[in-house]
């Protein structure tokens, strides 16, 4: 099975993704209304993991609930993850399903990542009010929120249209976490970058859920010098993104690049 999300520069380092049509902002720098007004790649990848998990457990329960996500990365570049945690905020009649689902580890696109990330969670039991039509939904640290509706995913959906799926956003933080060090170093090399876009795919087993392959495509506009796109492409691939460093060493991660 084949999954694609495409990533477009709007300014600066200010991020869409975008996925059948639904789109997602990838970046909390820019403020609107004082407010951040995206998310960051990294708790994106936090919540693609979750995602999975959750709609099992909401299965068993039968509950609404809110999940709130911590995590902690390696101090070194690249700053892959090293702990995930969890906090649900939780009735007494999900706290089997959640220890039961978080425990075993149920996301496929948690498989897809190194094994010794650890994961964590604890759960609290003071409900929060949620509306009526939303299920459940998770908040990341930095106050961003993505919701679900019964069967599909609502990315800081404030309109009730349906969202992206948890494969999606998992290929919309990987290719954000790069894209975002690349047009970072194309600026510090003083290129006329008047547009960036990323195509991002992914082959997942249809067995087991697991990504098998991944590729991002890097498009640059503007008077950009090939050779240094390409430097800033392997710099942030080998060197800064977290998130393709926590991606398991068998699961290919390919790439190639153009400008217009």
């Amino acid at each position: 099975m084949e999954i694609k999300a495409t990533i477009t520069q709007v300014e600066g380092l200010q991020l869409v993704g975008t996925a059948r049509r639904k789109s997602v902002v990838l970046d909390t720098t820019p403020k609107v209304n004082g407010k951040d007004a995206g998310m960051t790649p990294k708790p994106l990848t936090v919540v693609s993991i979750l995602t999975e998990m959750l709609y099992r457990i909401w299965k068993d329960c039968g509950k609404a609930f809110k999940v709130y996500t911590d995590y902690t990365l390696a101090s070194e570049h690249p700053k892959r993850f090293m702990k995930i945690y969890y906090y649900f905020v939780a009735p007494e009649e999900c706290k089997d399903a959640i220890a039961k689902h978080v425990d075993r580890n149920l996301s496929p696109i948690l498989s897809s990542l190194k094994e010794d990330i650890e994961i964590g969670y604890e759960i609290t039991d003071t409900l929060p009010e949620i509306e009526d039509e939303k299920i459940l939904s998770i908040q990341t640290c930095d106050g961003y929120s993505i919701h679900f509706l019964r069967d599909n995913v609502i990315t800081g959906d404030v309109d009730g249209k349906w969202g992206m799926t948890p494969y999606e956003i998992f290929l919309l933080s990987l290719g954000g976490c790069t894209g975002m060090d690349s047009i970072s170093i194309l600026i510090k090399m003083k290129q006329d970058l008047r547009r960036y876009r990323m195509e991002v795919s992914g082959e997942v087993d249809d067995s087991t859920g697991v990504f098998t392959k991944l590729h991002v495509k890097y498009i640059a506009e503007g008077n950009v010098d090939e050779a240094k796109l390409k430097k800033s492409i392997d710099l942030s691939r080998e060197r800064y993104c977290g998130v393709q460093a926590s991606i398991k060493k068998d699961i290919p991660v390919t790439y190639e690049y153009e400008v217009r």
